[in-house]
């Protein structure tokens, strides 16, 4: 202690530093000392106290930097809890209460606090205590600071919306920054989760339909609907599903919308309690043995939006199952027959018990589709009868032997309809028109295999295309409408040349026609003047024009003047031509020269055209002709009678 107070009151001077250093000499030789000895003890002991004290401001820095850490990195984010508290089992669109409890069981203070909760599509926050912001699938409640232990709840009331037994998540999370970090961290727990199921819904539905039925044979489907809860709904909806190979035919109340095999009802303000039923009518074909499946679905609205909350769905199976008794129809006589306008059609539909029993009171009923194209005025049924909707039927009462028809036994009923002269056309939608034959027979005492006494025991549509056919009409003109300028005398006069327009006019009906040429021959004292309109477009040929050159995609007006034919080509002609759309006309112009010989007579300024064409809907071939185009000009009201027949010179 003594040499500590020494040490400390002496001075340092430079002169002694290379003593210091073990450098001072004796007779020029360094004196050798022993780093032991009482000489070493002052500078010795100087090191070992500025050592101790680095040492030491080093152990407290260290321990200061420790403690620092630990303060840091001790935190632990599961003192931060958030919790979903509600029922697991509801029913959909009912209001429910859900609690979300937050606690901060850490030592310190949460900044910036928030709680996320995120929601399925049809979730609806109705309510909460406190202030929120609502996004798609996330709903957020800014809670700002949290005090170490604090805890609290957020009341809410929802409602979810979702079809019978779908199940939903609840998923919460907080997100905060604790006081003493700068790092943002998010709560865990399976607590904060909720799984949430729909066990009942507002509405009952059910649906029932035949088990089995022959192929094309009727079924009725019958959905019944209730709303069983407390609640009015402005708009409910039910949409059924029918299954490929369904033919609709009726239902009561009719659909609202009705289209690929899916019909659609929507009822206005559904009130609680309040029921119904949709009974819907059909043929249903198929192979035996196919399954076919039948969905309904109920959809509501408490207010006024749409309907895409979907409650409830159900199904129903129908097997298709081997008929006893075959039909079969023919459109005279053929099974592949084209109609066409004001024919007479003749219906056969042959009938043969093909089972092994003897099959009793047989009906057979056959519907008719086809009001645009048939005249039901002149419908005629043959041993039977038919009522003010032209349901046709065949019992014993008029057929005997449907009474009782035995294994291997056959027969035969008809009728005959006309066509209607005009096509009842209003849109260009009104086209490509088929009459539809639907015959189904019942038997009211049957008892074999899956058929019940009064079902349907066969069925069988035939389809027949309508051609509405092609019309072609001639006229002529001396004052035509100023196009192409005529002249000449009026009347034709021996020796001096005249100039008409002919006209040709071209109307389709119910389909579109393609493959179209018309031809006339142009008589001997008529040349062509290589004048003509096509698609309101006047050419001007100063010679006889030969055969268009045209590609075959294009349509021609064309003189050859080697057969001195007029040829007219059209490519293609939609249908209801000349009747929602204008007429397709082709004029061109032709100069008479009378004879002596002419005299007194009506000359034919083109000869009767003659046309071909195809029917592209029905695949068939149309033929015919036009009149010829004279002189007499019946179709230009400002040539007199008299200006049609030649004279000679005054």
């Amino acid at each position: 202690m003594n040499s500590l107070n020494e040490n400390q009151n002496n001075e340092i001077h430079p002169e002694k530093i290379g003593g210091f250093l073990g450098q001072d000499k004796k007779d020029g030789q360094p004196e050798k000392k022993d780093v032991f000895s009482t000489d070493n003890k002052r500078t010795g002991g100087r090191k070992i106290i500025i050592g101790l004290a680095g040492f030491l401001l080093l152990a407290v820095a260290g321990l200061a930097g420790y403690s620092y850490y630990q303060g840091q990195s001790s935190f632990n984010a599961g003192e931060a809890e958030v919790v979903v508290l509600g029922p697991r089992e509801i029913m959909s669109g009912e209001k429910i209460n859900y609690q979300i409890k937050y606690t901060n069981r850490a030592g310190v203070d949460l900044k910036n606090s928030r709680i996320l909760l995120s929601v399925p599509e049809k979730f609806d926050l109705v309510s909460s205590d406190k202030d929120f912001k609502k996004e798609p699938s996330t709903i957020t409640w800014d809670l700002g600071e949290l005090k170490s232990q604090e805890t609290g709840i957020i009341e809410a009331a929802a409602k979810i919306v979702g079809s019978q037994d779908s199940e939903y998540v609840l998923d919460a999370k907080m997100l905060y920054t604790p006081a003493n970090f700068n790092s943002e961290f998010q709560s865990a727990g399976e607590n904060s989760k909720i799984k949430i199921k729909i066990t009942e819904t507002p509405f009952k539905l059910s649906l029932l339909s035949s088990e089995s039925v022959i192929g094309g044979g009727e079924i009725e489907t019958a959905v019944k609907y209730e709303n069983i809860s407390q609640t009015g709904f402005d708009k409910m909806g039910i949409k059924i599903i029918f299954p490929e190979g369904f033919v609709f035919s009726s239902s009561n109340p009719p659909p609202l919308e009705n289209k690929n095999n899916t019909a659609y009802w929507l009822f206005e303000k559904f009130a609680p309690g309040e029921s119904g039923k949709i009974a819907a009518f059909g043929n249903l074909n198929g192979e035996k043995g196919e399954v076919k499946e039948i969905t309904a679905f109920l959809s509501a609205a408490e207010g006024e939006g749409d309907l895409s909350a979907e409650y409830l769905k159900v199904k129903s199976e129908i097997v298709i199952v081997e008929a006893p008794l075959v039909i079969s129809q023919t459109v005279n006589g053929l099974t592949d027959y084209a109609a066409r306008k004001n024919e007479e059609l003749e219906y056969k539909i042959k009938y043969q018990n093909i089972s092994d029993q003897e099959i009793k009171g047989l009906v057979i009923n056959n519907i008719l589709e086809g009001r645009n194209t048939l005249d039901f005025d002149s419908l005629k049924v043959t041993d039977g009868s038919y009522d003010d909707q032209y349901k046709i039927t065949w019992s014993a009462f008029n057929v005997p032997e449907l009474a009782l028809l035995k294994p291997g036994q056959e027969g035969e009923v008809s009728f005959k309809i006309k066509l209607k002269d005009y096509f009842d056309i209003g849109s260009y939608d009104d086209k490509d028109f088929t009459i539809k034959s639907a015959t189904s027979v019942k038997s009211f005492n049957f008892s074999g295999g899956a058929i019940s006494v009064g079902k349907t025991i066969a069925a069988n549509e035939l389809a027949t295309p309508v051609s509405g056919g092609l019309f072609l009409k001639t006229a002529g003109y001396y004052n035509d409408d100023g196009r192409i300028e005529n002249e000449g005398s009026l009347p034709p006069t021996v020796g001096e040349t005249t100039s008409y327009t002919v006209h040709w006019y071209l109307n389709s009906v119910a389909s579109d026609i393609d493959k179209i040429k018309v031809a006339a021959v142009l008589p001997e004292r008529t040349e062509w003047t290589g004048k003509y309109i096509l698609n309101n477009r006047v050419f001007n040929e100063e010679s006889a024009a030969e055969p268009s050159k045209n590609g075959a995609g294009e349509e021609t007006l064309a003189y050859n003047s080697e057969t001195r034919e007029v040829t007219w080509n059209i490519p293609l002609l939609p249908a209801n031509t000349g009747i929602i759309s204008p007429v397709k006309e082709a004029v061109f112009q032709v100069a008479l020269t009378p004879s002596v010989e002419d005299v007194g007579k009506i000359m034919t300024l083109a000869g009767e055209p003659l046309m071909a064409a195809h029917d592209k809907f029905t695949n068939i071939d149309l033929n015919g002709e036009g009149a010829a185009v004279t002189t007499e000009l019946l179709d230009d009201e400002s040539v007199g009678e008299e200006e049609g027949v030649v004279v000679s010179h005054w």
